[in-house]
């Protein structure tokens, strides 16, 4: 028996008709994204289509497979190979900078922003300095600079 778990960034309508099949050292794991939608036709048919929604939701399966020949050494989820990662979510790159010491605009292995951030522009000058919890402001101050355009007359 095999039990293995994913998750998938799909469209909400969701994900359907799984199937699985097994040839020689690679098992292969599918599913379609759509909802049927049935609609009955005046002349009283009845056809069947896919609706798809506008947003993309976040869908964790389990497949447990029993009767395996042998332990596959490839599997492909939607002809994509799968990769073991003790990690239940997509990680990144950890980063930050420092700043007299300090750590400053730090960005977990998950990719949100923790702690001190300060960002700055192009001149220098600073647009942001505040207190950051999972890419949420807890606290902060945002700057904005503005150039007066002062006109000059002669004057005598």
């Amino acid at each position: 028996m095999l039990k293995i778990g994913f998750g998938a960034l799909s469209n909400c309508a969701g994900m359907s008709n799984p199937n699985s099949s097994f040839n020689s050292d690679t098992l292969k794991i599918s599913f379609d994204e759509f909802i049927p939608k049935i609609d009955t036709m005046e002349d009283g048919s009845i056809v069947t289509t896919s609706e798809w929604l506008a947003c993309d939701c976040y869908f964790e399966s389990e497949y447990v497979i029993s009767d395996l020949p042998k332990k596959p050494s490839t599997i492909l989820l939607n002809g994509e190979e799968v990769k073991y990662h003790p990690d239940k979510y997509r990680t990144y790159p950890i980063t930050f900078e420092l700043l007299d010491r300090d750590t400053i605009n730090y960005t977990d292995k998950y990719g949100f922003e923790q702690g001190l951030w300060i960002n700055r522009n192009s001149k220098g000058q600073l647009l942001f300095k505040g207190i950051k919890k999972d890419d949420s402001v807890v606290e902060g101050t945002s700057y904005r600079y503005h150039v007066a355009k002062v006109h000059m007359s002669n004057c005598i």
